[in-house]
């Protein structure tokens, strides 16, 4: 790293200029919130902004209370431990209540867990009265929630049923995460100081795959690596939680209405010079 005059180090000037801006921005009353959409995560922030301090032991969400819905396993969980590990009060919704208690019990205090059908509205109703009756306020609303039914199927082998349920959850269930905790607000949810984002993410293996042998795994984050643009890189739960982390934070005060695409750049080129490069691996169970 290079020095400016005086021997200080341009990264340290660099750090100071960034602490100096925040600290002169004016603080505003705000709220975000994620909404997925199949593949997608997006955000919802309703908080004061705080100073930012950009160090590496720095908490970004201190003194914030957020709800992760399908936080028990994959991204979510991977959210859920990223939030609390910066300060924040986590509320972990899911369906899977072995899972999700188990990390509240392994996180601590500050993490509890409750039962929700994202696609169930009562459930939505008490999933928000709950969280604020808890801790106080609600900050974060991460519509996190999806699912993916037959993976390797076909829509011949796929039912009406089928569809029903995925749309419940993926497209329905995030409508009433975002719907149920601004109440009665407009469309137009920038005037009320609410920012809403959305993490979409390249292919990985989470969860919702159904993929549970660690030789399968591999497999295929191989070759979802070998079909993917960054090469040598293989996209993990824990990447797209940091995106999630990054909008959520104060950091990201006025970032709003962004699609943050987690896809090292596979969406900017042409696909098809990937899709003929790997074969399909094959799972064994």
């Amino acid at each position: 790293m290079g020095r400016v005059e005086g021997g200080e180090s341009l990264a340290n000037v660099f750090k100071e200029t960034l602490v100096d801006d925040v600290k002169g921005m004016a603080t505003t009353n705000e709220k975000i919130q994620v909404i997925p959409s199949f593949l997608r995560c997006s955000f919802q922030i309703l908080d004061k902004m705080s100073d930012a301090c950009f160090t590496a032991s720095h908490k970004r969400l201190e003194g914030k209370v957020a709800i992760v819905t399908g936080g028990a396993s994959g991204i979510g969980a991977s959210t859920v431990q990223l939030f609390q590990e910066h300060g924040a009060e986590v509320m972990i919704a899911d369906i899977q209540d072995e899972l999700g208690q188990a990390i509240a019990d392994k996180l601590g205090k500050n993490v509890s867990y409750i039962h929700c059908d994202v696609s169930n509205e009562d459930d939505i109703i008490k999933l928000v009265d709950t969280t604020i009756s808890k801790y106080g306020k609600l900050d974060i609303m991460y519509n996190n929630a999806g699912l993916m039914e037959r993976p390797l199927g076909t829509i011949l082998d796929s039912k009406r049923s089928d569809l029903e349920h995925i749309l419940g959850v993926n497209l329905i269930g995030a409508f009433l995460g975002a719907n149920m905790q601004l109440g009665n607000l407009t469309p137009e949810l920038g005037q009320y100081g609410i920012r809403v984002n959305c993490v979409s993410p390249y292919g990985l293996v989470s969860g919702m795959t159904g993929i549970t042998s660690e030789a399968n795994r591999r497999k295929v984050e191989v070759y979802l690596s070998e079909m993917g643009n960054l090469k040598g890189q293989i996209l993990r739960a824990d990447g797209v939680a940091q995106a999630a982390l990054y909008l959520a934070s104060d950091e990201a005060y006025y970032v709003s209405g962004l699609n943050l695409v987690v896809d090292g750049g596979f969406s900017v080129v042409n696909p098809s010079k990937h899709l003929g490069a790997s074969n399909r691996p094959i799972l064994k169970n």
